[in-house]
């Protein structure tokens, strides 16, 4: 896959570094010519151009017509909208994913035909609010506007799923893979979840507080209980 990232700042640099990891090709296109020069400078396995993402013979030198993905994340609102909207509306970029500052834009961005719009303090700041009230859970990740989420649970020894089967497990989710001294296997019914197991379950969001109750110590009251 084929990315133009615009912005060259913390979250662009953490993103290229992601995507390169990856195996995708990634451009990075930096107005600031000093932050330009040290990200071509450093150990990044990305092409990097200086020059202004809302020129339009800069995108053009990124070659953006043939681009899969434009991710527009510089710390300007405006800047991200604008070269979202030259990426769909002149160059026809399939997909366009545009960073926001400020929530009040989201749904403006949306409107305007950005395929998605991501708040990445606020992203970070729910992550660690969820690693604070659910220690239990080891990863997350939140599907649609939050209807369901799909968690990663470490099952201690004395949780109250530890000894089940699969096939025993409540219907209020789906357990989409379980891992094995690391090793995938997949969830059919008769698999015994055991201690150490990592288990990840898909859960809409109003049955998650039961499922967290599952990879629970036994004998541990919830809060709210």
């Amino acid at each position: 896959m084929y990315v133009v990232v615009v912005g060259g700042g913390r979250v662009g640099r953490i993103l290229a570094e992601l995507l390169t990891a990856h195996g995708h090709d990634v451009v990075i296109i930096e107005k600031n010519k000093s932050k330009a020069q040290e990200l071509a400078q450093s150990d990044l396995e990305a092409l990097v151009i200086e020059g202004d993402a809302t020129d339009i013979d800069v995108l053009k030198d990124a070659e953006i017509d043939t681009a899969d993905v434009v991710a527009a994340v510089t710390d300007k609102d405006e800047v991200n909208l604008a070269v979202a909207l030259i990426s769909k509306e002149e160059f026809g970029v399939p997909r366009v994913v545009s960073r926001v500052t400020d929530d009040r834009f989201v749904d403006i961005f949306k409107r305007l035909g950005v395929d998605a719009v991501v708040n990445p303090d606020r992203s970070a700041a729910q992550l660690i609010e969820k690693a604070i009230t659910r220690p239990n859970v080891v990863d997350m990740i939140m599907f649609g506007r939050g209807e369901a989420e799909l968690l990663e649970f470490e099952v201690s020894e004395d949780a109250d799923i530890a000894g089940k089967k699969i096939a025993e497990v409540p219907q209020d989710c789906v357990i989409v893979a379980v891992y094995k001294n690391g090793e995938l296997e997949l969830p059919k019914g008769d698999v015994l979840i055991e201690p150490g197991d990592r288990v990840v379950v898909l859960s809409p969001r109003d049955k998650i507080r039961k499922i967290e109750k599952l990879f629970r110590r036994k004998g541990k009251k919830d809060e709210k209980d």
